[in-house]
């Protein structure tokens, strides 16, 4: 069952912020990818467990020059490996980018036994 995050307890919802960040702040690893690395991504094999919305604000040189220097508004997909996928759309340009964030899949399998 995917959870909103209005949904989380309040224990919750401060392990998660303390991982993923606020309202208005870019999850760690805030990394843009194509088209077709979306299209190979874990979103189409796993279901996530919590969507979020967020109105992301930059608070850095780095993300200003990535997002540029206004608000963007995304709904986070968290995936079970504690990696995340976002769509970001630009209703007046047409277009749509994709963002991955989180833990890398491979790091979450290191702590997997593969010997069953």
């Amino acid at each position: 069952m995917i959870r909103e995050k209005h949904d989380l307890l309040p224990a919750e919802n401060e392990a998660h912020q303390e991982a993923y960040g606020g309202f208005n702040s870019y999850p760690p690893g805030w990394t843009e990818i194509n088209a077709a690395g979306f299209a190979k991504s874990d979103y189409f094999g796993w279901t996530p467990v919590l969507v979020e919305f967020r109105q992301m604000f930059p608070k850095s040189p780095e993300m200003s020059t990535l997002m540029g220097p206004a608000v963007v508004s995304a709904h986070l997909h968290f995936m079970p490996s504690g990696q995340g996928y976002a769509i970001v759309n630009d209703y007046w340009g047409g277009t749509i980018r994709y963002f991955q964030f989180g833990t890398r899949r491979q790091d979450w399998l290191k702590g997997v036994d593969s010997s069953d």
